[in-house]
């Protein structure tokens, strides 16, 4: 029996391989063991090629290879300089921002500090003016009931009341000195060597030194301001002549009393003392203000000013001062020169020296 062809085909095809590598490494071995000539002749006609080598200078030195290692270093360490430079940056941008939060509210204080100063200085002089005006109608009210009284005794009120005037509209003693010059003169009797007097110590003289007694109940010139001036005897002297008056009881001559006199028309204490009163308030804004420089300042100044016949003052100075501060003694003297009196056109000029008491209160 005959086997398998599919066997048979292996078996030739295992031979047909191994024949064939077989040929392979024979045919190896008879190409390496042949010798080879080449042709000279083909190779004496080939041109000859020459390679020649040229070395090209680098620019620069060469950089050396940095190691990765040192590399990663290098980046780091920028990395942090970087960083602390923005850092230092965003602080100073902070701190200036801050000094300048600081700067404007440094201004705010000092405007609010500034508009409260002058909120306050504000409500002082209305104050200040508000004190003023009520010691004005006290003072108004007081003169009045001193004239009142001054009339009484004089036994001006019925006069006063004959011809259409009532007490209550005199304010001041030139209105009685009015209604004295404007009476019926009967007689004169002179008195040589009188003396003025009244509720303070003061002296009232004329060139004739013919005097006349004071109206009951005026003195001499009293205070400036009751923070300012203590009362101070004052002197006052005249370039016109006093006479002395009588007044006849009411019934004796006539229907209404009268005034025997020749009596002119002069500046009395009471008169000057009025109108000092009614600058108190400017003697004591300035005294107030030379308190602020000095807190200290206080004594007594001793001022002599002459009154002209149309009431103003045509000249002052300082007689005498305590007070070593030449500007605020300037300043008062400057406000009194703006002093107004009454008008009194037959007098002469009258040489009033009043001494003033600063001290604090």
């Amino acid at each position: 029996m005959q086997p398998p062809l599919q066997d048979n085909s292996e078996a030739v095809f295992r031979r047909l391989l191994i024949i064939s590598l077989a040929a392979y490494f024979i045919f190896s071995l008879f190409i390496v063991l042949i010798p080879y000539k080449p042709d000279l002749q083909k190779i004496s006609i080939r041109p000859q090629r020459t390679v020649k080598l040229t070395e090209i200078p680098l620019k620069g030195p060469v950089p050396a290879v940095i190691p990765a290692k040192i590399r990663e270093k290098q980046r780091l360490l920028e990395e942090q300089k970087r960083r602390e430079e923005e850092r230092k940056k965003a602080e100073a941008s902070k701190k200036s921002e801050e000094d300048k939060k600081k700067l404007e509210e440094a201004k705010r204080l000092a405007e609010e500090r500034k508009r409260q100063g002058e909120a306050k200085r504000h409500e002082d002089e209305q104050q200040r003016a508000e004190q003023e005006r009520k010691r004005a109608e006290e003072e108004q009210r007081l003169a009045k009931e001193r004239n009142k009284e001054v009339a009484k005794n004089t036994g001006l009120l019925k006069a006063m009341q004959g011809r259409g005037k009532s007490v209550d509209n005199l304010i001041n003693s030139e209105e009685i000195g009015n209604v004295l010059s404007q009476s019926q003169v009967k007689s004169v009797k002179p008195q040589q060597g009188g003396t003025q007097s009244g509720a303070t110590a003061g002296t009232a003289t004329g060139t004739s030194g013919v005097q006349r007694p004071a109206l009951k109940g005026s003195g001499g010139i009293g205070n400036a301001a009751p923070s300012v001036a203590k009362g101070q005897p004052g002197s006052l002297s005249g370039s016109r002549t006093i006479s002395g008056r009588d007044v006849v009881p009411p019934g004796k001559e006539g229907t209404s009393p009268f005034v025997k006199s020749t009596l002119r028309q002069t500046r009395s204490q009471e008169s000057i003392k009025e109108v000092i009163k009614s600058h108190r308030g400017s003697l004591d804004f300035a005294y107030r203000k030379a308190l602020r420089s000095d807190p200290t300042l206080k004594g007594i100044i001793n001022i002599e000013f002459t009154v002209s016949p149309d009431g103003s003052v045509i000249s002052a100075r300082i007689v005498s001062s305590t007070i070593s501060d030449p500007s605020f003694e300037e300043d008062v003297l400057k406000r009194v020169k703006t002093w107004k009196f009454p008008a009194y056109p037959d007098s002469g000029n009258t040489v009033v020296t009043y001494p003033i008491e600063f001290t604090p209160v």
